[in-house]
């Protein structure tokens, strides 16, 4: 089992299947806050449901009001379980912090490096740890040399730009 130590940013317990992209995600304009849907069309994880998922990515980008969609999606039961992130995540930090004052909704936040967001690319299932320990519970085993070369490059033309 993997084990990696982040940095709480929200402690908190969730475990769930993985969500995992090397790119940005905008909560306002790309995820539908009624069915937790992503919908921006040119994110690679359009179409996927971030609801009751640990997702990892890098953090938000665009506008502030994503804490709004996020708090918008705990509202609706669609919100992910967690979320790690690889660098200073402010924007659904603060939808998270609201979650919890309004609703009582708790969703941990965890700040990873970016060489441990590409390792839970293969990651299926994990369970974040209030002191922000981060255990893989399962992997995809079979992901090809030829996946796992994509998503290196990808990788690389994000960090660049």
């Amino acid at each position: 089992m993997t084990t990696i130590y982040g940095l709480p940013l929200i402690p908190g317990i969730a475990e769930g299947a993985v969500l995992a992209s090397i790119h940005p995600l905008s909560f306002w304009g790309g995820v539908d806050p009624e069915t937790g849907i992503v919908i921006d069309q040119r994110h690679e994880l359009c179409g996927q449901s971030t609801a009751g998922k640990i997702l990892a990515f890098p953090g938000s980008k665009g506008s502030s009001t994503g804490s709004e969609v996020l708090l918008e999606t705990v509202l609706n039961k669609v919100a992910p379980a967690g979320m790690l992130v690889s660098r200073q995540e402010m924007i659904l930090t603060l939808g998270a912090l609201l979650a919890e004052y309004l609703y009582q909704v708790h969703l941990p936040i965890i700040k990873i490096s970016d060489d441990e967001l590409k390792q839970l690319l293969k990651a299926v299932c994990i369970r974040i740890n209030e002191d922000g320990k981060i255990e893989v519970l399962e992997t995809r085993k079979n992901m090809s040399l030829k996946k796992e070369q994509s998503i290196n490059k990808r990788s690389r033309k994000w960090q660049t730009n």
